[in-house]
């Protein structure tokens, strides 16, 4: 009898410490599941690459310093299925989250994304360089979607490519590699074109396609030449005047255009008499082929309503604004006051 009593007695502790063990362990899986993982908040962004496993995974986490012991997420990743859901792309994780936090972040937060600013008069592959830059897609793929004729047609752009389509405004994209990335990327830019037009420009209804890219056309000129928004409306009635009385419009960064990317930042007279420059407007009248920027809504405001004068002419006059005029006679005299007397006198200094 007294055995059978120092049996139970034995089996009855050991229970007792089993339970006591299991339960702290329980409370204590429990509190590390729940806690912040830091005391102290950090923002850290990791990487996961597509074809990267749970393993890959938890390194990365472990490499970042963002856990040191990553055997109660493995238990939980694989006990959830959360293992096999976790995507790629990038990730800013907050230290001050529970691994319980970290784990729905991985497997259904938004990627991080990355800020870009695309600046007004900015041209087509600027634009792209911008955006390889942040990494957010590779310049190549970005040539050949903005070029591509399906696109073009799809995206209701009648022009060769979408250059003064590719809206200047800041962006918040996630990195990409892919053809269909870059696709995303530059459709989101151009319905923000659409859409700027629709409510700031044309809010009752659209004109037909060929009208609003020689508009776009002209508001890139405008973009170009115009430091001031105050300006915009003047220099877009320059040059409607110009057109209606059948002049060349002689505008200098429409043949920088044409020079393209190798152009050196120095304009010289053989470049405005080069004939073989489609975009040479001191050679051929009229608008040149395409847009030559990503030109602002105000300055495409300002070609559809370009203020009413009778100037025909306009000059820098090296404080951001120009000198209008009327005839050549007096164009040609605040070109002197502005331009070549002050050239002389840094000369003669």
């Amino acid at each position: 009898m007294k055995y059978k009593s120092g049996l139970f007695f034995i089996l009855a502790f050991f229970l007792f410490v089993t339970l006591i063990v299991s339960t702290t362990g329980l409370y204590y899986f429990r509190y590390k599941w729940t806690s912040p993982i830091k005391n102290k908040e950090e923002h850290i962004l990791i990487e996961i690459s597509k074809g990267d496993t749970f393993n890959d995974v938890l390194n990365k986490l472990k490499q970042k310093n963002i856990l040191k012991d990553t055997i109660l997420l493995y238990i939980m990743g694989k006990l959830t299925g959360a293992a096999t859901k976790i995507k790629s792309g990038e990730f800013l994780i907050n230290t001050r989250w529970s691994q319980k936090e970290l784990l729905r972040y991985l497997v259904e937060g938004p990627p991080y994304l990355h800020k870009v600013r695309i600046l007004e008069g900015s041209t087509w592959w600027e634009v792209g360089e911008a955006l390889e830059k942040k990494g957010i897609l590779k310049f190549s793929h970005f040539k050949i979607i903005i070029f591509d004729k399906d696109f073009l047609r799809a995206n209701n752009i009648p022009g060769p490519n979408a250059e003064g389509y590719l809206y200047p405004d800041t962006y918040y994209f996630e990195k990409g590699d892919s053809l269909r990335h870059a696709k995303d990327v530059v459709e989101k830019m151009i319905d923000e074109f659409w859409k700027n037009v629709k409510i700031y420009v044309w809010k009752d209804k659209l004109p037909p396609l060929d009208e609003i890219y020689k508009i776009v056309i002209l508001a890139s000129m405008v973009e170009k030449e115009a430091l001031y928004d105050f300006e915009k409306p003047i220099i877009a009635g320059v040059f409607w005047n110009r057109l209606r009385k059948d002049m060349l419009l002689q505008c200098d960064p429409t043949v920088i255009y044409g020079l393209g990317r190798n152009f050196d930042g120095n304009l010289k007279r053989r470049h405005l008499i080069d004939k073989t420059n489609r975009y040479n407007t001191y050679v051929y009248k009229g608008l040149p082929p395409t847009p030559i920027c990503s030109p602002s809504i105000k300055s495409i405001i300002a070609a559809v309503h370009p203020a009413r004068h009778s100037y025909l002419y306009f000059v820098a006059k090296g404080d951001g604004t120009h000198y209008f005029s009327s005839s050549l006679k007096e164009h040609n005299i605040a070109v002197y006051r502005y331009q070549i007397r002050p050239h002389r006198r840094r000369n003669a200094n």
